[in-house]
């Protein structure tokens, strides 16, 4: 059993609860330190987070569709590459 891609907090809190049968939460302050610019981890936390849409986000930071796309495109490279580094994915 595998987790998809998108999947969110509570997913992989269940995923851990169902194959493991260890109950706790997901710490994700690991993945804020790894994102350098703070715009970045507000949309990390507005969207992934918060469950927020991407259309509520082009709203509250005045930035077009494409400018949100581009940053969070960046923002998975950014995070692939350093937990592809670390040996965390394979």
């Amino acid at each position: 059993m595998k987790l998809p891609r998108d999947f969110t907090i509570e997913e992989a809190e269940l995923f851990q609860f169902l194959t493991k049968g260890v109950d706790c939460l997901i710490d994700t302050s690991e993945i804020y330190q790894k994102i350098d610019n703070d715009l970045d981890r507000f949309i990390v936390c507005y969207v992934f987070e918060a469950g927020y849409t991407r259309k509520s986000l082009e709203r509250v930071l005045g930035m077009t569709k494409s400018e949100i796309h581009t940053r969070i495109k960046n923002i998975k490279s950014e995070l692939y590459r350093n937990y592809k580094n670390s040996h965390l994915l394979k």
